[in-house]
């Protein structure tokens, strides 16, 4: 009888192991040496409190329109985005990074360039022009 128990109870141990992996994915990088200092124009923080947006999909058209016209940056990925989120004072308690980039695709404001970054697009501009958030 003990030998048909412990199998049973490495199963759900396996289980729940399985579980906690799928919980939370990793915290993006902060990068210090991003220049945010906006040496082509604005400095990141003085255009993010302009917009002032309240929405993260927003927050990460504030941080690719910024990129593309201050920064040097095509493209943006999520230790960018995690990089400005931190520099702006915004809340950092996003589970899954990611997750605001596909709804951006989802909704045509922003193009998946490669696996992990994002560019984005005339509507995603046009969309930062729009007084609701």
């Amino acid at each position: 009888m003990l030998d048909t128990e412990e199998p049973e109870a490495e199963e759900e141990q396996g289980g729940s192991r399985s579980a906690k992996l799928k919980s939370k994915p990793p915290l993006p990088k902060y990068l210090p040496d991003l220049d945010l200092n906006g040496s082509n124009g604005k400095p990141f923080k003085e255009y993010a409190q302009e917009i002032a947006p309240k929405k993260h999909i927003k927050r990460y058209l504030v941080a690719a329109a910024w990129m593309k016209e201050y920064g040097g940056h095509e493209t943006i990925n999520t230790d960018i985005v995690y990089t400005v989120y931190k520099t702006a004072g915004w809340p950092v308690g996003i589970n899954d990074w990611d997750a605001n980039f596909r709804g951006a695709v989802k909704r045509d404001l922003m193009h998946r360039k490669s696996p992990g970054e994002y560019a984005i697009t005339p509507l995603g501009e046009a969309a930062l022009q729009k007084a609701e958030d």
